[in-house]
């Protein structure tokens, strides 16, 4: 039991991710994205590096922080839970 790989860990090993590197450029925008945005600088990085790759938007349950960003459209993890 000990050498069992997590199943968080092989999911993130599976085909359903892709790995996507950060550049400076967008850690200098986050960086910036935060003190405008008022948001912690782990956010601000994740919705940085979102909108610089053009992707449709992100799933998280934190919508408290990522609704203050323009432009990212946010699936929230947690809307059904409030119906």
């Amino acid at each position: 039991m000990k050498n069992r790989i997590p199943e968080q860990k092989k999911l993130l090993h599976s085909r359903f991710f892709e790995y996507f590197p950060i550049d400076s450029t967008t850690i200098e925008r986050a960086i910036d994205l935060s003190f405008a945005s008022k948001i912690r600088i782990n956010d601000a990085l994740i919705a940085q590096h979102s909108l610089d790759l053009g992707l449709d938007g992100i799933f998280t349950d934190n919508v408290k922080d990522f609704k203050k960003i323009p432009g990212l459209a946010i699936i929230n993890l947690r809307e059904e839970e409030k119906q």
